[in-house]
């Protein structure tokens, strides 16, 4: 029999009682001969689980039973929390010799936003960006969620998912407003939350509760100057880099964009916007232009808003992918998760943010793929920008007005 010593999968139905228990020793009921699964901001967690031996459980699972694994890090004494998903999809098959084995496949929790469209009113939703997400999750998913009418059948559905509530609104990031009537809800929530450079998740509460989540930073400050948590660094030197591959992508970038809108007096209204003057003079040919059209019945200073999220679609990229051997001073897990600001060495020092984990084990041994992106999302510095840019105008007007 296959076994993953330090992996266990756990299979609950609907009421949150246990139906079945995978575990990495000769006692569990079936092998486990494969344990996939992969984290992604502010997307859809997935998974795939493949038991041999016990293969009339498949015939039990139900669509939506929870699927959680546990895993114990390297170093580690006791197991942590590593996944919980919704079982979605069940294949059955048997090798050359008969031996018959299944897999489960799913997603984790932020599936449940990806379930429902925006049909509830208000459709459309402002304020700061964590309340404007709040307000479409809340109406269409959460407790005020209320019934959909199947117009043939005329059976009622409830639209509110059963255990699932919302944390305590905070009102974090940047002022958001929007129709969004009849959008997939997940990709709205996505969207304000890139807009504001934050985060979101669904966690689990208890086996049959599950809350809404925002969050500034999805995980930890552990870059090597952050003075007050132990540092996570990965080199070559440290052994727990592998195979990495580091990409600068200047193709298709933009540092100037120009824009030209009309206020609702009628008047036109024309802006330049420009990155950073370090990026614009990095060459002597650096100085990138677009034009834009901005929308209709917009004052100057709004009207830059459209040219920094321009400016942000059109920065240069930094992407790096590595797989992340575990040692003892750094396991996954243990001394960073996912969302965790760290530093790379490879060429030269990046601080970046874990954006996307894949974590795999079978009888091979543990695999873990790290993507990672810039530390700090680019439209909350541009945010900034805009904030300092009114502040320093109203300190003029103010000096003007003395």
């Amino acid at each position: 029999m296959t076994v993953i010593p330090n992996y266990q999968v756990k299979f609950r139905d609907h009421a949150g009682e246990l139906q079945a228990l995978y575990a990495g020793s000769e006692e569990s009921p079936g092998g486990l001969v494969s344990v996939v699964y992969e984290e992604i901001e502010n997307g859809i967690y997935n998974h795939a689980i493949t038991v041999r031996g016990d293969i009339s459980f498949a015939d039990e699972l139900e669509r939506d039973w929870i699927v959680e694994v546990i895993r114990r890090p390297l170093g580690a004494s006791d197991f942590v929390e590593g996944y919980i998903g919704f079982h979605r999809v069940t294949r059955r098959e048997a090798d050359g010799e008969g031996v018959e084995s299944f897999t489960s496949m799913g997603y984790g929790l932020n599936h449940l936003l990806k379930r429902r469209i925006i049909t509830e009113s208000p459709v459309a939703s402002s304020g700061p960006a964590e309340t404007a997400a709040q307000q479409f999750v809340d109406n269409n998913a959460g407790p005020s969620a209320t019934t959909v009418t199947d117009s043939i059948t005329s059976v009622v559905y409830d639209r509110s998912f059963p255990g699932f509530e919302l944390e305590i609104d905070q009102g974090r990031g940047g002022t958001w407003s929007g129709d969004r009537t009849n959008l997939n809800l997940l990709g709205v929530v996505k969207e304000i939350a890139d807009a504001a450079g934050q985060y979101f998740n669904i966690v689990k509460l208890s086996s049959t509760t599950y809350q809404f989540r925002w969050y500034e930073l999805l995980g930890q400050d552990k870059t090597i100057d952050n003075g007050a948590i132990a540092p996570v660094v990965f080199s070559l030197e440290r052994n727990n880099l592998l195979v990495p591959v580091s990409v600068e992508d200047y193709s298709n970038e933009v540092t100037m964009v120009y824009l030209l809108g009309r206020e609702s007096g009628g008047s036109q209204v024309a802006r330049q916007v420009g990155a950073a003057g370090t990026i614009i003079n990095a060459s002597p040919y650096n100085l990138i232009e677009v034009f834009r059209p901005a929308p209709t019945d917009v004052g100057g200073t709004e009207i830059e808003y459209y040219g920094l999220a321009e400016l942000d679609d059109g920065e240069a990229k930094t992407s790096m992918q590595f797989t992340a051997q575990q040692t003892l001073n750094s396991a996954y897990g243990k001394h960073y998760v996912m969302g965790d600001l760290v530093t790379v060495f490879y060429h030269k020092r990046y601080d970046l943010r874990i954006v996307k984990a894949r974590i795999e084990a079978n009888e091979r041994g543990e695999y873990i793929t790290i993507a990672v992106d810039e530390a700090i999302r680019t439209r909350q510095n541009n945010v900034e920008r805009v904030v300092d840019r009114l502040s320093s105008r109203l300190r003029r007007l103010e000096s003007v007005a003395k």
